[in-house]
């Protein structure tokens, strides 16, 4: 699960929470239906018209690296405390 914004130490530290079942910060979970909701308004409108929204995927994969870095910032924090 690396990223741009994951080091290595930091992706390790995000595996370990998420097997520990803690639970993630309510923006992450947030941002997760955002992007489920967006996918899905992308999917329906790419059945309907036969074609890829570019404007619909950029927001969806900005919507994915600030999920990325949300991961990032709770694995981070909590690696502190």
């Amino acid at each position: 699960m690396t990223t741009k914004f994951l080091s290595p130490e930091t992706a390790v530290q995000l595996l370990d929470l998420l097997r520990s079942r803690t639970p993630p910060p309510r923006k992450i979970t947030k941002q997760e239906k955002r992007i489920e909701t967006a996918t899905v308004v992308a999917e329906k409108s790419m059945e309907q018209t036969g074609h890829v929204d570019q404007f619909s995927l950029e927001a969806i994969v900005d919507m994915k690296l600030e999920l990325d870095l949300l991961y990032a910032k709770w694995a981070g924090e909590l690696k502190d405390s």
